[in-house]
């Protein structure tokens, strides 16, 4: 990921709607590191597996809540900006941000 072109495209689409503050540069830098984190973090998730067999019996690996946490965060960061799917399908981030498996059977809401 070009997170400079990223945060680009973003400040573009805020800018073109209306709604660029100069207060967004946090949270658009926020979303981007988190962003870069979920993705670090699927490598691992698919390296490690999202199962485990413990002591206490089978439970989910770190690497699968470390996932769901930052799956939440960055659509909470999307919503903070006010970007909407349709919006980044602009972005053509959709792929990224889609709902998967693992988002549907742990869902910790």
């Amino acid at each position: 990921m070009d997170k400079s072109f990223l945060k680009a495209q973003i400040i573009d689409l805020l800018k073109n709607k209306g709604n660029h503050e100069n207060i967004d540069e946090f949270f658009i830098d926020d979303l981007i590191f988190n962003i870069g984190l979920l993705e670090e973090a699927k490598e691992s998730l698919l390296l490690h597996g999202t199962i485990e067999d413990s002591r206490w019996g089978r439970r989910m690996t770190p690497e699968l809540l470390v996932y769901q946490m930052l799956t939440k965060e960055v659509k909470a960061g999307w919503g903070i900006l006010g970007i909407t799917p349709r919006d980044r399908r602009k972005l053509k981030l959709e792929e990224a941000m889609r709902d998967d498996e693992f988002d549907n059977v742990f869902d910790n809401d």
